[in-house]
């Protein structure tokens, strides 16, 4: 069981590494890739969400 932990985290790591920093790489044109920081949601998103009903320290 730990050994298939442990080959399906190397398989998920060796994709992201080979990505980097594409998450969704376009055919079309590089430039409309969407990328590592362009899916970072900027901090008053985090802020605005964690104070939705039902989040924990609500």
């Amino acid at each position: 069981m730990l050994a298939l932990a442990l080959a399906l985290a190397l398989a998920v790591l060796t994709l992201g590494v080979s990505m980097f920093p594409f998450l969704a790489p376009s055919n079309i044109s590089l430039n409309s890739s969407l990328t590592i920081w362009d899916a970072a949601p900027a901090e008053r998103h985090c802020t605005a969400c964690s104070a939705l009903p039902g989040r924990p320290g609500w």
